[in-house]
């Protein structure tokens, strides 16, 4: 991951000067999560030797509008057969004829909310996350061009959301609940934003991402 651009966005997100680092992004031990060879494990749940892992990809698409950098959402349409109204980075599965998890995450932005890719400066890619459907999900990290105008594909898009960085890596927007998934309970971190709550991989993935730059910081 490129830590120059991690560090810009770690000084640039900040709301105001009386908004301290140390009141934001202190007790990361709250947020560890489970964790397995460096990559992020939700549900407690490691990748069994016989599961047949599926991968996918989505974008974590930064952009700073009015000296404030910004994490685009989208919140899913209500009548979707699977995550019905929930909130999630753009992507999606790998087809077989894209190359990487770059090439993945930036064809599935495309097509959900037309970000063209050229329009998009990778930086990196944060550790895998695997979820109970099989799936190994690899967020990639890119800064998007302000200028953009999106357009959600209604099949796959109900809104575009756009939320300061700032309040994604202030533990006071964080808690903890009991959610259901494919039958199971699970412990998870919700975020509230605007009547949205965030969780499930979502939230996990911004939560690898402040602790990304919580380290940047701390190398600083």
């Amino acid at each position: 991951m490129n830590e120059i651009v991690f560090s810009r966005l770690l000084f640039s997100s900040l709301e105001s000067s009386d908004i301290l680092w140390a009141e934001i992004i202190s007790n990361a031990d709250d947020l560890q999560g489970w964790s397995d060879n460096g990559n992020f494990i939700l549900d407690s749940m490691s990748p069994s030797p016989t599961m047949k892992i599926k991968s996918a990809a989505v974008l974590v698409p930064i952009i700073k509008r009015d000296k404030t950098y910004k994490i685009l959402l989208t919140k899913r349409p209500e009548n979707m057969s699977e995550h019905a109204g929930q909130i999630s980075f753009p992507g999606g599965k790998k087809e077989d004829f894209d190359p990487s998890p770059r090439d993945t995450a930036l064809r599935e932005a495309y097509e959900e909310i037309g970000l063209p890719p050229e329009n998009v400066e990778v930086v990196g890619c944060l550790g895998n996350h695997y979820v109970r459907s099989g799936y190994r999900i690899t967020p990639v990290v890119g800064i998007v061009n302000p200028k953009v105008n999106f357009v959600a594909n209604p099949s796959e898009v109900d809104e575009i959301i756009e939320v300061p960085l700032y309040y994604l890596l202030d533990l006071r927007n964080f808690r903890r609940k009991i959610m259901s998934s494919l039958g199971l309970s699970k412990d998870t971190f919700i975020i509230d934003y605007k009547g949205h709550e965030i969780w499930g991989a979502t939230a996990a993935i911004i939560v690898n991402l402040r602790n990304k730059i919580r380290t940047v910081r701390q190398g600083v």
